[in-house]
C-alpha cells in the first residue's frame, strides 16, 4: 500500500506544479467571460471523450495502485497531466482535489440495461449495442425506481482522511458533495427500449412513451429533492464539465439569497438532451421531450440544451426555457440558422465533427479550413468549441495535439 501512497504522491506533486501555473487564472476568467454572454471576447475551447484506449503510447496511463479508490485518484491524475502535456487548449487545473461525498444517487434509477453486444476485434474499445426493450406495458414503468437517497459517511470520509494524508503538504484536498447532474431521459430510455420502437412507439404507442418519460422525470426530481433536502449538493459554476459542453463559470450563479452552508438547485446549472429526437417535428419533441425537460431544469439557475441532436429547427420551442444559457450546435445543425436566430442570445456551443480523426489519413489542411469556417461565422458571438465523441484518433496522439493547436491558433490569430 505504501507504493500505492508514493505513486499518488509523485503524481500530485506534478499537478499541483501544473495548477499553479498562472494561465489557469486566465482561462478561468474566459469561460466567465463566455458565460456571462459577453461579445467579442476570446472564444474557448476544449476536449472531452478522448479515445483513452489509444492514447497510452508511452505508458503514462498505465495504472500502479492497488487500492481500488486511489486507482479513480491515479487514473483522474494521469489522464489531467496528460491532456495538459499534450492538448490542454482551455483546460483548467484547480489547486486542490476533490473527494465527493459517497451517496445512492442513480442516473439509471435502478433499471440497469438490457442487450447484445458485437465486440470490437481491433482493440480499440468502441463495442456495438442491441438494446432489449424493457417495457411491454405501462405497468413496466416501475421498473424505474424511487432511490431513497443514502450518504455513506463512513466511506466518505474514509476516502477524504487518507488522501488528506497522502497530499499533505503537496496538494489541497477538499471534500465535495453532488454537483452538476446530468438529465437524459432519452439517453437513458434509449438504452432500455429498443431506439427502432422508439421512433415508431412514439405514434403506435404515445400512452407508454409518455409514462416511461414522465415516470423517469419523477424518479430524477425525486432523488434531487433528497439531495437538497440532505444537503448533498454543491456548487457547479467552476472548472465542472456543463452538459455536453465547456465549463461552468458565470457570474450568474450561485445568485441572489445563496447560502454557502445550504446549496439549491436554484444555485446550480443543469441540462437535458433528447438526441434521439435528431429527426422529429418540433411538435413532437415538444410533446414527448421538451414538456418533461423543463420540469427539471425550471428547478435550476442556469441550463444547457441538447448535445448531438441538431437544434436549428427546435430554437422556437427552446425559447420557452426561461433560464436557457448554452445551446449545443452539433457537426449536424444548420451552423448559420442558429447564429441568425439566436447568435448572442445564448452562447453557442460549437461541436465541430470528431469524423477527421478516424480517416485514412491525417488532412490537417481541410480540418483547419473547416476550423476557420466555424470561426468566422461565430465571430464576436459568445462561443465555446468542444471536440468531444473521439471514437478513434488511429491510435495517433499527433491528430488530437494537432487539432488543438489548430484551434488555438486560429483563435489567437483572430
Amino acid at each position: 500500500m505504501n507504493q500505492d501512497y508514493e505513486k499518488i504522491r509523485d503524481l500530485a506533486r506534478i499537478y499541483a506544479e501544473i495548477a499553479m501555473q498562472p494561465v489557469n487564472e486566465l482561462r478561468r476568467v474566459g469561460w466567465r467571460r463566455i458565460n456571462d454572454l459577453e461579445r467579442n471576447v476570446r472564444p474557448m475551447a476544449w476536449i472531452n471523450e478522448e479515445p483513452w484506449q489509444e492514447l497510452n503510447c508511452d505508458g503514462s496511463l498505465t495504472p500502479t495502485c492497488r487500492d481500488p479508490y486511489l486507482r479513480t485518484v491515479e487514473d483522474f491524475l494521469r489522464k489531467t497531466i496528460y491532456s495538459w502535456n499534450r492538448f490542454p487548449v482551455d483546460l483548467i487545473v484547480d489547486p486542490f482535489l476533490t473527494v465527493k461525498k459517497v451517496t445512492s444517487f442513480d442516473e439509471c434509477c435502478g433499471l440497469r440495461v438490457k442487450e447484445d453486444i458485437i465486440g470490437d476485434s481491433g482493440g480499440g474499445g468502441i463495442v456495438s449495442h442491441g438494446y432489449i426493450t424493457q417495457f411491454a406495458s405501462v405497468d413496466d414503468v416501475e421498473k424505474i425506481r424511487m432511490i431513497e437517497i443514502v450518504y455513506d459517511e463512513a466511506e466518505t470520509m474514509r476516502r477524504f482522511v487518507l488522501l488528506q494524508e497522502i497530499c499533505q503538504g503537496i496538494v489541497e484536498v477538499r471534500l465535495g458533495g453532488q454537483g452538476f447532474i446530468h438529465f437524459t431521459p432519452w439517453d437513458k430510455i434509449a438504452m432500455w427500449y429498443n431506439p427502432m420502437e422508439i421512433m415508431t412507439d412514439l405514434i403506435l404507442k404515445p400512452e407508454l412513451m409518455h409514462a416511461i418519460v414522465g415516470r423517469y422525470t419523477d424518479a430524477m426530481l425525486y432523488q434531487l429533492d433528497q439531495l437538497e433536502e440532505q444537503n448533498m449538493l454543491c456548487l457547479c459554476n467552476d472548472n465542472q464539465r456543463i452538459g455536453s459542453g465547456g465549463l461552468g463559470y458565470v457570474s450568474d450563479l450561485p445568485g441572489d439569497g445563496y447560502d454557502e452552508n445550504h446549496v439549491r438547485p436554484c444555485n446550480q446549472w443543469a441540462n437535458a438532451m433528447p438526441q434521439i429526437f435528431s429527426d422529429v417535428s418540433p411538435e413532437m419533441h415538444e410533446e414527448f421531450a421538451l414538456q418533461y425537460d423543463r420540469r427539471w431544469l425550471q428547478r435550476f439557475g442556469l441550463s444547457y440544451y441538447g448535445c448531438c441532436e441538431p437544434l436549428h429547427n427546435k430554437l422556437e420551442i427552446l425559447k420557452s426555457v426561461g433560464n436557457l444559457r448554452k445551446i449545443s450546435v452539433s457537426p449536424w445543425a444548420n451552423i448559420e440558422k442558429m447564429v441568425s436566430e439566436v447568435g448572442g442570445k445564448y452562447v453557442l456551443s460549437v461541436k465541430p465533427s470528431p469524423a477527421c480523426f478516424a480517416e485514412d489519413s491525417w488532412r490537417e489542411d481541410q480540418v483547419r479550413r473547416n476550423l476557420q469556417r466555424l470561426f468566422d461565422m461565430t465571430r464576436g458571438l459568445p462561443t465555446e468549441f468542444i471536440i468531444k465523441d473521439i471514437s478513434t484518433c488511429r491510435n495517433d496522439v499527433s491528430r488530437i495535439t494537432s487539432w488543438c493547436n489548430m484551434i488555438s491558433e486560429i483563435i489567437e490569430r483572430n
